[in-house]
């Protein structure tokens, strides 16, 4: 945004002239977003503007440069300025050859979205990457640096504006508060090559989890399918759904394709192994097969995680090998475990001769160890 609104309209809210003029003379242009006053994602971001950023993860998660209160007749709001971020990981992956990521591009990706994790898991808060913080939609790619370069120029670097008008679904008019259009967020369409974890809307720190989380099924975290309102899972669904990313950056297209949460479940038991014990009495796979035996709601063969991955891959082509693709499954296998218990992060993920996740760290990321990783 560019901090020169009219004065009528800024004076409508407390603290918004001072803030823009005080701004103006520091930060240049920021992304800015209103969210409703003391909620989790503005206490996170304020807690990590004070934090030491001497972690390489703080480079890859959303950083606030100041923000200010807004009160209004409907009640009290926070301003976060933020950095402004080019196209997310989502439109990349559109626009990419084959759909998916080069290998260095996701091999960068990959590093930078595992050490932004690691950063925000040293401070005790949880991304719950399924939703709001750790899916192909909210990683995205740094922008060009704008602070230099006239109004035309940026506009140049953006999609066309697309508006939508606003209707009452009652056909009545408008009320006078309402805008009479939106407009749709216009990315920047270059971009660099490193990542920000944007959108921190629903982390939270370890000792205050919320009662549930919302999110698509086919990448959530076994453990939340079968206890979507228990406080029984922990930071390691960040862990499950950082396995889903590492697959989405290098194969182009989500690691499970089944919706229904039964469906799913059914297609991770086939796709990695067994259930853990404390879960087989809640699944019946009996439900979920016809009389012959077939599956009733499955559209993908069911296949190994490996020859999920090969395949998937093959179906566009790419710049890796079956070898290489192989070393990465080893690595997902040690995120995608169906027991939370035993899901490692990339810091315990040491050499081991059954499972050379060095190795594997060294030809699939460019790093000798997957400690470095993180």
């Amino acid at each position: 945004m560019q901090l020169n609104y009219p004065k009528q309209w800024m004076n409508d809210y407390d603290g918004w002239e001072s803030w823009t003029e005080d701004l103006s003379k520091g930060h240049g242009y920021v992304a800015l977003k209103i969210v409703q006053a003391n909620t989790t994602e503005a206490q996170i971001l304020k807690y990590l503007a004070q934090y030491p950023q001497d972690h390489p993860g703080s480079n890859h998660v959303m950083k606030l440069l100041d923000h200010f209160v807004l009160e209004t007749t409907n009640g009290s709001y926070d301003g976060l300025a933020l950095e402004i971020v080019g196209l997310n990981a989502f439109r990349k992956l559109e626009n990419s050859r084959y759909g998916k990521f080069s290998r260095d591009r996701a091999r960068r990706a990959s590093i930078q979205a595992a050490m932004g994790l690691a950063y925000m898991h040293q401070l005790k808060i949880s991304l719950t990457f399924e939703l709001a913080d750790l899916h192909v939609g909210n990683i995205c790619f740094t922008a060009l640096d704008v602070n230099n370069l006239s109004e035309a120029q940026i506009m140049s670097h953006l999609d066309p504006p697309y508006l939508l008008t606003v209707k009452r679904r009652d056909g009545k008019a408008l009320l006078s508060s309402v805008p009479r259009y939106i407009v749709r967020p216009s990315p920047f369409t270059q971009t660099g090559d490193s990542i920000k974890i944007i959108d921190l809307g629903q982390a939270f720190f370890f000792d205050r989890k919320p009662g549930r989380i919302i999110t698509p099924d086919n990448i959530k975290a076994p453990e939340l399918l079968f206890s979507p309102t228990s406080l029984s899972w922990d930071y390691r669904i960040d862990l499950w759904a950082l396995g889903c990313l590492f697959y989405e950056f290098f194969v182009g297209k989500p690691a499970f394709n089944n919706l229904s949460p039964k469906s799913l479940i059914w297609e991770m038991t086939n796709t990695i192994g067994e259930l853990p014990q404390c879960w087989q009495s809640q699944f019946n796979t009996k439900e979920l097969l016809n009389p012959n035996g077939t599956p009733k709601e499955i559209y993908e063969g069911l296949r190994s995680l490996e020859e999920n991955l090969i395949a998937d891959y093959d179906f566009l082509g790419g710049d890796m090998t079956h070898e290489e693709l192989k070393l990465l499954t080893a690595l997902l296998r040690e995120l995608l475990v169906l027991d939370p218990k035993k899901r490692k992060s990339a810091s315990e993920m040491k050499y081991d001769p059954d499972l050379p996740c060095d190795f594997c760290a060294k030809v699939v990321f460019g790093v000798d160890r997957v400690i470095e990783l993180l």
